[in-house]
């Protein structure tokens, strides 16, 4: 099974749970699907039975519909390799930088490290304008650009959190079909295992709350990070997977618990989806009132006229 074939495994629930109730109604399994009604009943009578039955479970593959078209894992994964991409466009340092989602390490980029030459570069540089750029530009940059680092790494792991959300939720529904379809067939059966499906959207992603350095002032900004479980490295809180289970001992019970099944199922993508959401509002936030950690000011310089770039408020002087 997979989910591509939900609706049809919805449909074959629908069928099985009709022929299971026809079968408690004194119908002959012939195997290979087929049934027979009693010898008692007339052929009118029989059909108008069967028409019930069906009526009775008329609904059920709508069940599912909800589930029919949700997002495409799979739609996600360009933007990632994007993320991917920036991260490394923004990492410096020697040894690279930590991703504070991963916590894995991300190579240094070598154009980024180009800026280490800057201060040797301009040691001679004096007057208003070198000491501004020194200590307004140079001094920050650093923490800015690891700020920058950790701030596409957040929307990075959102993105793949988000992913890891969708991939868990197809498959623990196809599962429930799966497990429903199974809890159906062997419901004659003396003694059949109790079918059991553990719902792992719940433990597919995580938000945790991360400080990070910012720009010479010791203090520190909080983002709050969201990301998938199987791809962070240690440390992360993991969450108990709810367990549903297919027992009834009628087809109208069997329907009751797939029901409550994946109703447990959309409230905890809908939680976790509120996690995700809630860490991108709360980074956003906090980039909204430190913007100045995040981006460097805008150079005075940028804005002098042809006349005031050799003055000792543009470009200053050399000794």
């Amino acid at each position: 099974m997979s989910y591509a074939e939900l609706a049809q495994h919805a449909a074959r629930i629908e069928q099985l749970a009709v022929q299971e109730s026809l079968k408690q109604k004194g119908w002959a399994d012939l195997g290979n699907g087929e049934i027979r009604a009693p010898s008692d009943l007339t052929a009118l009578g029989a059909q108008q039975i069967v028409q019930i039955t069906q009526q009775e479970f008329a609904d059920t593959a709508e069940m599912f519909m909800p589930f029919l078209h949700m997002p495409d894992p799979a739609a996600l994964e360009n933007i990632c390799q994007v993320m991917r991409k920036a991260k490394f466009s923004l990492s410096r340092s020697p040894q690279g930088s930590t991703d504070p989602v991963t916590k894995e390490q991300v190579h240094a980029n070598p154009v980024m490290n180009l800026m280490d030459e800057v201060p040797v570069t301009l040691a001679p540089w004096h007057g208003f304008a070198a000491e501004e750029f020194k200590t307004r530009f140079l001094q920050p940059w650093p923490a800015v650009a690891t700020n920058q680092f950790n701030l596409v790494a957040t929307l990075a792991g959102a993105l793949r959190a988000e992913q890891a959300l969708w991939e868990e939720c197809r498959k623990n529904v196809d599962d429930i079909a799966h497990k429903a379809i199974n809890a159906l067939e062997v419901m004659e059966e003396c003694g059949t295992k109790t079918q059991v499906c553990l719902l792992t959207v719940a433990s597919s992603v995580f938000a945790v709350a991360a400080a990070l350095a910012t720009a010479g002032t010791g203090a520190a900004v909080a983002l709050t990070v969201a990301g998938a479980t199987a791809q962070a490295l240690g440390g992360v809180p993991r969450e108990d997977d709810p367990k549903v289970e297919f027992d009834g001992q009628s087809p109208q019970d069997i329907l009751r618990q797939v029901q409550a099944a994946l109703t447990t199922l959309a409230e905890v993508v809908n939680r976790k989806e509120g996690e995700i959401a809630e860490a991108m509002r709360s980074s956003a936030a906090s980039l909204a009132a430190n913007r100045s950690l995040f981006v460097s000011p805008r150079p005075v310089l940028a804005d002098q006229s042809a006349a005031g770039v050799t003055t000792q408020n543009g470009l200053g002087e050399a000794p």
